[in-house]
């Protein structure tokens, strides 16, 4: 009788491991974009960059996720913040919002955060910039990222 239910506890141990591998957490972009926001009134001025994402979760059901947004020069090197006020942790210029994810699997579709144009700058020399998507964890670990071009960055430079 011991024997038999040994076995029967290590069949479904192992059927209980099978099942943790199959559920895997992941993160995936469906799109990413940036433009260039312009004063209504003013429509030379240029207010700030925008970015959107829209993006699908699977086994993440119960986490809050965070959304950033950090801008590179053509080097692929982060640009860094001037005065602290939009940054990531590692001083990177940066726009970010949290999100919590509610289901096992789930897409958002209106992931937004702006970077006003005066909390970074960009040198002509450091055209094409490109923007770097990324979804964390609280504890800062990365589960995906995306990246695009920021157009009419030009209008952003500085000589």
């Amino acid at each position: 009788m011991k024997r038999n239910t040994l076995t029967q506890f290590i069949a479904l141990s192992c059927y209980s491991l099978s099942l943790v591998g199959c559920a895997s957490s992941s993160v995936s972009f469906q799109t990413s974009k940036s433009r260039v926001v312009r004063h209504p009134q003013q429509q030379e001025k240029v207010e700030g960059v925008k970015f959107e994402s829209s993006v699908t979760t699977k086994g993440l059901g119960g986490q809050q996720l965070i959304y950033q947004v950090t801008l590179q020069d053509k080097s692929g090197r982060p640009i860094r913040s001037h005065d602290g006020r939009y940054q990531s942790k590692a001083g990177e210029v940066a726009a970010a919002r949290s999100f919590f994810v509610s289901y096992p699997l789930q897409a958002f579709g209106d992931l937004k955060v702006t970077l006003p144009a005066d909390q970074f700058e960009v040198r002509h020399y450091q055209l094409p910039v490109s923007a770097k998507f990324g979804i964390y964890t609280v504890t800062g670990e990365e589960l995906a990222s995306a990246k695009c071009s920021v157009p009419a960055a030009e209008l952003l430079a500085t000589p």
